[in-house]
């Protein structure tokens, strides 16, 4: 007499049925794919596609060199109150720019790096301009940043001169980045102006660093001979206000003011590289 033998089956726990089905449903859902492409798929590599989906998750962060213009015996533009005493100095003012501006792209998710952070010069001889503005080159370049923005103010003579302007250098070989850097920046500056505290800047535009040489064009531009050794990224350099304009070098001298411009300079740069092409995202 035969008797009914009961044939024992291990329960699988349900987490382990449905993760296996998770994986036969990707493997199936991605093997198209391999058969379109010709690749053959070799165990333990990850799918071509798997891998560009993590890497477009996870993309590198952006780098930025910021460059505060002029330092040490520099002093650049300067400002003069009623009794005539220098009341103003836009080497000082282009470093609190830059501090509040590595500050916005650092919260933003940005590398933010500061060609100088203080106000000591980076080279023996601060009273050489030139060399000055090579140090500070040599550091953007040895941050392998993405971009350059250099901060500035401007001066003039005459104190009725007030504006916002931008430059660029046309003669890189990425002279349409360094460009569409400075339109994004110049454009944002003027608009900061305006809608923040309701002053209608007088918009200089965007302008070749051609026009304006020494540390304007030494900055961007690549035509110092063998011995220079010139910006890697591209680059643009504002001339957020005018030091010597009363009104503007009040702007200037407020925390307020600071923080406006730090924040223009932010959307023009966030601007910059949400408008990239793609194949340079």
């Amino acid at each position: 007499m035969f008797t009914r033998r009961r044939c024992l089956v291990p329960r699988v726990p349900c987490r382990i049925i449905t993760a296996c089905l998770l994986s036969l449903t990707l493997f199936v859902g991605l093997l198209p794919q391999y058969r379109a492409s010709g690749e053959a798929w070799q165990p333990g590599t990850a799918p071509a596609a798997l891998s560009q989906s993590a890497e477009e998750a996870n993309p590198r962060p952006r780098v930025v060199a910021i460059l505060p213009g002029h330092g040490g015996k520099d002093s650049g533009a300067v400002h003069y109150n009623a009794a005539g005493k220098v009341d103003l100095v836009e080497r000082d003012v282009n470093l609190a720019i830059a501090r509040k501006l590595a500050a916005r792209l650092k919260a933003a998710g940005y590398v933010a790096v500061l060609t100088r952070e203080g106000d000591d010069a980076l080279t023996p001889n601060p009273g050489d301009a030139m060399r000055e503005v090579q140090a500070n080159l040599d550091v953007a370049n040895s941050s392998n940043a993405d971009i350059l923005v250099a901060i500035h103010n401007n001066g003039f003579s005459d104190p009725s001169f007030s504006g916002t302007t931008t430059y660029y250098c046309p003669n890189r070989e990425f002279a349409s980045e360094n460009l569409r850097l400075a339109r994004a920046l110049q454009k944002h500056m003027v608009s900061g102006f305006r809608d923040v505290m309701g002053y209608e800047t007088r918009d200089y535009g965007v302008q070749s660093a051609n026009y304006k040489p020494y540390g304007c064009l030494y900055t961007l531009g690549d035509d110092r001979g063998g011995t220079f050794r010139a910006s890697k990224m591209p680059g643009a350099l504002v001339e957020a206000l005018f030091v010597t304009n009363d009104f503007e070098a009040w702007v200037l001298a407020q925390d307020g003011g600071q923080e406006l411009i730090a924040a223009a300079i932010l959307d023009g740069i966030q601007e910059y590289f949400d408008s990239a092409p793609i194949s340079a995202r």
